[in-house]
């Protein structure tokens, strides 16, 4: 089967694309494999200066302070310590001045009840083999979520534009455009011997926004996502698939992939949200 064309025409959502996630707040100080990657540079370069300056001037790296969101309608969702000032403030410092690719790490994306509910869903879902070859995930189709689950909920939730600005504001997005003119949000799956190659998402200005629900996971059954470094020579970030963790980043120019999931005892899969929230031509909304 042929290739899909690109999505990148246009600056549409990357509809054929798909990542994952972290762990604990700013946990890649916890990865052992994260440790043991080269670092030299890292903190100084800040992913590729030269280029952050000719697109967005010198002074990108400037925190946004806007008003915050509606927090009766974020706080339905996200778990209540990542609304905390202080942590905020900590996740936006991380995103933007923390390692070569901008980023940041949370544990506890939602509240444990909330999260294993979520999980519940998915684990009885009716995924589909994604309808190209090439890529070797399960996708969940829109129209089989339950209407009145808690999954549909967050997924419709996700699909907004009030839910693009809130993970805007909450890394300090320094963008002047507004992140939601292009939104897609995914459902994927990952059994025994799936796994997705190296890709870039996108050629368009945004963020991406990968929520894991991969319970039970262990780190022997494979399944990281992996960043390479800008310098193409070796690997940027290691992302093991946490359950109930998020993963936020910049998805242009940032090559990435995850390796293949190895055996694991039936029942078991490696779970993800992912959101993309872009900087497109024509307002869309989008999603499987």
């Amino acid at each position: 089967m042929s290739r899909p064309e690109s999505p990148n025409e246009g600056c549409q959502p990357p509809i054929e694309r798909y990542q994952q996630h972290s762990r604990s707040l700013f946990l890649e100080h916890a990865w052992p494999a994260w440790e043991s990657l080269p670092k030299a540079s890292e903190r100084g370069a800040f992913f590729i200066p030269h280029l952050v300056d000719h697109r967005f001037g010198s002074n990108w790296r400037t925190i946004v302070h806007d008003s915050s969101p509606d927090p009766s309608n974020v706080s339905q969702w996200w778990h209540p310590q990542i609304l905390d000032p202080a942590i905020v403030t900590t996740i936006r410092q991380h995103f933007l001045f923390e390692g070569p690719i901008p980023h940041v790490a949370l544990q506890e994306a939602f509240p444990a009840e909330q999260a294993w509910a979520i999980w519940k869903e998915l684990s009885t879902a009716s995924f589909v083999r994604h309808h190209f070859s090439d890529y070797q995930i399960d996708i969940l189709p829109m129209d089989a979520l339950a209407p009145s689950g808690i999954l549909a909920g967050l997924v419709n939730w996700l699909r907004t534009k009030e839910a693009a600005a809130a993970h805007q504001w909450l890394v300090g997005w320094p963008h002047p455009r507004p992140m939601h003119s292009a939104i897609q949000v995914q459902i994927s799956r990952l059994r025994e011997g799936d796994f997705f190659a190296m890709h870039e998402d996108t050629e368009c200005e945004g963020i991406a926004v990968v929520y894991n629900l991969s319970a039970h996971w262990s780190p022997e059954w494979g399944g990281n996502l992996y960043f390479l470094h800008p310098d193409k020579q070796r690997i940027a970030l290691a992302i093991p698939p946490v359950f109930n963790s998020a993963l936020i980043f910049r998805p242009q120019g940032a090559p990435h992939w995850v390796e293949p999931v190895r055996a694991i005892p039936e029942g078991i899969a490696r779970y993800t949200i992912t959101c993309f929230y872009l900087a497109g031509d024509a307002a869309s909304a989008s999603s499987f």
